[in-house]
């Protein structure tokens, strides 16, 4: 769903989302309304969509399977500002719902508000939950904001926001912190959480919205001791449904906000609220960037200052603001309306002000209702009743039962007063969402009207019982027939405040709803079958009782499989150990280099903080951990045939903490070697599979047991008893030992590794073992050797070394092609492969050394988030970055800006005492290094005069939009952080969706290193010094290479003036279609000001001229007394202005 979302507005077409659970004429229907060419599906709705209505339907599966994994396919269009980027269906007043059309720019101006807000609904931490349903606006917001700000959006299976059960154990285990419900959902939870006590079911959540997408929903935040509840008003929950939903919500503090919006305008007024007891809740002010007027009857303004509770409509208007509906310009020219030479749109609600200055929310200015979540046209409900059978039904009126806000009524006038309403209705179900099928329909002759000859509501009559189910209705054959079915029964008169119902009547032609069903499926689950299987969709398709009751009695039962500790101290491996014991005692046992291990799993910690750590304290704190986890006192016996694992008791010799002194790097390199390939640390027969090893980096005196700043401690373990998920647990229970020199350890209800042997040894693998034998049977052994028949069960390692002029231009090839070692070394042995198996193609895939623009903002992010909690890094504070040109350079740059930090580049080139004036002068105090920079800074206070200029991000912006950039462009980066175009080819070209090409560190020096990267690399775009191009053309002409330089497509010369002599020498080596700019500019006008583009047969004798000034700037030539000069009279300054 999410990909089809994306992918549909990145292809340039217009999202319009289909219900699945909407009746199949509906669909039908709807797709001609819109005139929709494609349709994507997936596997679980390709059967229940009418592939004839549309000339295209995609299997979304067939699509995205192909193509997991894999990046940056192809260009993409770029998308209008104007264009259509999603459609949202409403209910209409014609019968055919209303086709909301919003563009791209009302697309990014509601995510950008709702980012903006203070309410603080998504954050970067936040785990939002998808709920709300494809028709509604709400679901657009629920995704795409959270994966702009870069929170974590959690999805819900098919039918999951009906199921409560599953529902709450989702936001626990997701750790859900923002959620958006409605009223119907608010009931459900709180009738479920009644029965089932779940108190920690809000945990984790911050937000939680309720309501729907047009009507006002309420959000409610809930963070340990802190709740922040957002009230979407238009509909709101009553006070006593309101009051027990909130008795789960305890807290200390507590803080209330406000959200309105509708369909054409999406989220447009919030704010918080000082007094949440107050039963009459604002709606708040408006967003950012969103204007709203309340205008009277007479067509005028109403101030917020003037008289209070003068009720007006309210009329949005900002860039939110959809574009039309689709194919009904009347409709659409009759929602907008001009005030003050702006746009506004016509909600139809109505509001008032109250002494503060907010709206409150006062009703509709018309019969339109809003029900459940959803605004609701009734007209549109009346001509789907009246189409059923025009020569039966004249006419027909649609409102709100009194009695109940989530009900409908239908009052028909027909001439047949016998008419069959169940036939009606189940037309109804086929034409309309459920939720607009009205729960009760009245036939009558006539309506009843007023003095005025209009109807009169007021003495239209209640709906009963009696007009939908007769009393001879109930025959004995719908009794209840046995005790399930009796309580069944029972339920359904409480759930719908009735005396009977009829077994095989439909519980929405009771006067039920959704809410009234899974209330129903609630009850089910703890009280009739709590040991049965239930899916909520089935109850909702079957809704009669004796379909209710079918379903419980076939519902399987659940399995529970309880493992319990066995108290075992000896039992039989598992299929791991057995495993890794074979390959380290027989297969590996008499290769080549027969001590070499392969399952040591070594970590290294070294000590940073000034304050020292006592050895027994650590050594005590490791027995407390090998004495909890059995599995690191644990040996392997092969005994009789066979492999056993026994627990050893508790004892202080259960592991080696070794200490040694460390001469000096080299001795430290020796033991780490050691201790990451030496098997013989280890000895699986003793249960010796755990050692702590003490490295110190100066002597001490003898009984000095304190370990001191920069010594290291070493833990390795066997693979045999700890993979990788283990090392957390390791951690955290040394952490808690260390500090209160205790580990809590509830032994009699662990699940030791012992017990999990003895379970996986009774599962039943065989229909694993076929499904392996029949995959593994079809893949063909192309090694030319015959295999042996005699099966050893032994492997073997072969080692040998390397020439070391191999080595030296290995380490050159990887250095130039932004490989790693292991990937060529991965590449030398499938060459290997393919010589041996006599294979007449090689096909070899490995990732190069680069990341997508997805993975550097990945790591970016995190480092944001480092500098903002650890670094406590404040917007507009200066972050300085002294790192070679590499990844961690562009991640640093991007980090920074993330974070809201100021950017201050220094360059590890310059002077010590230029790096250390520059810090000093910025005043910053936080500096990104990496290790090849690590050392570089001094401490000394030796100052020196630096000019610092700041560059803002609007100019930065203006600058790269005048840059001729595409997509498709290579761009390579080569420049000095001295210079801010270094900015402009890095972050410029990745704005612009280009790849950036690193230079090596010291690659600019080498015109060979320079000329082969552009050749290799394929740069188009080049940023390059005059001085550097004319040495770059000067070793292309000596080495009588014109290759080189093919590739680019355009070339921006900066710095010295060129001379036009030498133009021609640089065209030699350009091709014929590359543009030749002459770039002039100064750092404090970001990036070049003026351009001039240089022709192939350029006939100026003397310097080439700068050119004329790029898109917004302005150029001025200045006398001494600042004004115009002559033109080719006067030479003057240049004074550069715009927005630069």
């Amino acid at each position: 769903m999410i990909c089809g979302f994306y992918g549909i507005l990145c292809a340039g077409g217009a999202y319009c989302a289909l219900n699945p659970t909407d009746p199949h004429e509906r669909v039908v229907s709807l797709l001609g309304q819109i005139g929709g060419q494609y349709v994507l599906l997936h596997e679980k709705t390709r059967k229940q969509f009418p592939s004839t209505a549309v000339p295209y339907v995609v299997l979304l599966d067939d699509i995205l399977l192909p193509y997991i994994g894999i990046e940056d396919i192809g260009d993409l269009p770029v998308c209008e500002e104007y264009g259509a980027a999603y459609i949202i269906c409403t209910s209409g007043t014609t019968g055919r719902q209303k086709a909301v059309v919003h563009t791209h720019k009302s697309f990014s101006a509601c995510a950008a508000a709702f980012i903006q807000s203070d309410v603080g609904m998504y954050t970067l931490r936040d785990q939002v939950l998808q709920v709300a349903a494809s028709s509604w606006i709400l679901h657009l917001t629920e995704i795409s904001v959270p994966l702009v700000v870069g929170g974590t959006l959690v999805l819900l299976r098919s039918g999951g926001n009906l199921d409560m059960a599953y529902f709450c154990r989702t936001l626990v285990y997701q750790q859900v912190t923002t959620l958006t419900i409605g009223p119907a959902i608010i009931l459900a939870l709180t009738n479920y959480l009644e029965m089932s006590q779940q108190l920690e079911v809000f945990k984790f959540v911050r937000n939680l919205c309720t309501g729907g997408d047009d009507e006002p929903f309420r959000l409610i935040s809930y963070y340990f001791c802190y709740l922040l509840i957002l009230v979407y008003l238009g509909e709101p929950i009553k006070p006593q449904s309101w009051a027990r939903f909130i008795s789960f919500l305890s807290s200390s503090n507590t803080r209330v906000a406000v959200q309105y919006g509708t369909t054409e305008s999406n989220g447009a007024l919030a704010c918080h609220l000082f007094d949440i007891t107050d039963p009459i809740l604002s709606m708040g002010y408006p967003l950012p960037s969103i204007k709203c007027l309340l205008i009277d009857e007479q067509g005028q303004q109403i101030s917020n200052s003037g008289k209070p509770n003068e009720i007006g409509q309210i009329h949005i208007g900002g860039p939110t603001l959809f574009n039309c509906y689709l194919n009904d310009p009347e409709r659409t020219s009759n929602m907008f309306v001009t005030i003050d030479n702006q746009v506004f749109i016509k909600t139809g609600d109505l509001a008032h002000y109250n002494n503060r200055g907010e709206l409150v929310y006062d009703g509709r200015i018309d019969f339109q209702i809003k029900l459940r979540g959803q605004r609701v046209e009734t007209v549109e409900i009346e001509n789907t009743i009246i189409q059923w059978s025009p020569n039966k039904i004249s006419n027909c009126l649609v409102t709100k039962l009194p009695q109940s806000d989530d009900l409908l009524v239908a009052y028909i006038i027909s001439n047949d007063l016998k008419v069959n309403t169940e036939d009606i209705r189940d037309y109804c179900n086929k034409h309309l969402r459920q939720y607009m099928v009205p729960s009760y329909f009245i036939v009558m002759d006539t309506f009843p009207l007023n003095s005025n000859g209009k109807i009169d509501r007021k003495q239209l009559p209640l709906p009963s019982l009696q007009y939908d189910v007769p009393t001879n209705f109930l025959r004995s054959e719908d009794r209840s027939i046995s005790e399930l079915e009796e309580k069944v029964h029972q339920l359904w008169c409480s759930t719908l405040k009735v005396d009977a119902v009829p077994r095989h009547m439909n519980c929405f032609a009771l006067g039920g709803s959704s809410l009234s069903l899974m209330q129903m499926f609630n009850y089910y689950q703890f009280h009739l079958t709590p040991n049965k299987q239930l899916n909520v969709l089935d109850f909702f398709l079957n809704p009669t009782i004796t379909e209710h009751v079918q379903l419980l009695i076939n519902s399987k039962t659940k399995i529970y499989v309880i493992w319990s500790s066995l108290h075992l101290v000896q039992g039989v491996t598992s299929c791991a150990q057995e495993r890794l014991w074979m390959d380290e005692k027989v297969r590996f046992n008499e290769s080549i280099n027969g001590q070499a291990s392969i399952y040591n799993e070594l970590l290294i910690y070294k000590l940073t903080s000034v304050t020292s750590l006592s050895i027994d304290r650590l050594r005590q704190a490791l027995t407390f951990i090998v004495s909890k986890h059995e599995i690191l006192r644990t040996a392997l016996i092969y005994d009789e045939d066979k492999l056993i694992q026994k627990v050893l008791p508790i004892s202080n010799d259960l592991f080696n903490l070794e200490t040694t002194y460390v001469m000096n790097d080299t001795h430290l390199k020796e033991i780490l070697y050691n201790e990451e390939t030496n098997r013989f640390l280890f000895n699986l027969e003793q249960g010796r599979v755990f050692r702590c090893h003490i490295l110190r980096q100066s002597f001490h005196n003898d009984d000095d047991n304190n370990l001191k700043q920069n010594d290291i401690i070493l833990f390795n373990f066997h693979h045999i008893a700890v993979d990788g998920s283990s090392i957390t647990i390791f951690i955290n229970d040394l952490r808690q030992a260390l500090t209160k020199q205790e580990l809590s350890n509830n032994k009699e209800d662990n699940i030791t590794y012992l017990d999990y042997a003895q379970y996986e040894r009774l599962e039943d693998w065989s229909s694993a073992r076929q499904y392996w034998h029949s995959v593994l049977a079809t893949l063909d052994n192309s090694i030319g050797q015959q295999n042996s028949m005699i099966r050893t069960g032994k492997g073997c390692t072969v080692a040998f070394d390397l020439d070391h002029d191999l080595v030296i231009n290995l380490n050159h090839f990887i250095s130039q092609s932004n490989f790693t070692l292991f990937q060529v070394g991965l590449a030398a042995f499938f060459a290997f492969l393919f010589k041996m198996s006599n294979s007449q193609q090689l096909d070899l895939y490995t990732e190069n050394g680069s990341m997508t623009y997805g993975e550097l903002l990945f790591y970016a992010q995190q480092l944001a988030n480092h500098l903002i909690t650890e670094c406590t890094v404040q917007p507009g504070q200066i972050v300085c970055q002294l790192i070679e040109r590499s990844f961690e350079m562009v991640i640093g740059i991007l980090g920074i800006w993330m974070s809201g930090g100021v950017y201050a580049p220094l360059n590890l080139h310059d002077p010590d005492t230029q790096l250390n004036t520059c810090i000093q002068q910025t005043g910053a105090n936080v500096i990104l290094v990496h290790q090849p920079t690590q050392d570089q800074l001094l401490s000394q206070c030796l100052m020196i005069n630096v000019d610092q200029i700041q560059l803002r991000h609007r100019n930065f912006i203006a600058s790269i939009r005048s840059n001729p950039m595409k997509s498709t462009d290579t761009v390579l980066h080569h420049t000095s952080v001295n210079f801010d175009v270094h900015l402009l080819e890095i972050i410029g070209t990745l704005i612009m969706g280009g790849q950036v090409i690193l230079l090596h560190p010291n690659g600019n020096l080498s015109m060979i290193t320079f000329s082969e990267t552009i050749r290799r690399q394929q740069v188009t775009i080049l940023n390059i010094m005059s001085s550097l191009l004319i040495t770059l053309v000067d070793y292309l002409r000596t080495a009588n290479n014109k290759e080189c330089l093919q590739t680019l497509c355009c070339v921006l010369c900066r710095g010295e003036p060129l001379m036009a002599s030498t133009i021609g020498n640089i065209w030699n080596f350009l091709n014929e279609h590359c543009r030749f700019y002459n770039h002039h500019g100064y750092i404090e006008s970001t990036g070049p000001a003026v351009q001039y583009l240089i022709a192939v047969n350029n006939d100026d004798a003397e310097l080439l001229p700068i050119g004329r000034p790029l898109p917004n700037v302005h150029i001025y030539l200045l006398d001494e007394y600042f004004q115009p000069v002559i033109p080719s009279v006067q030479t003057g300054e240049i004074v550069i202005g715009g927005n630069i």
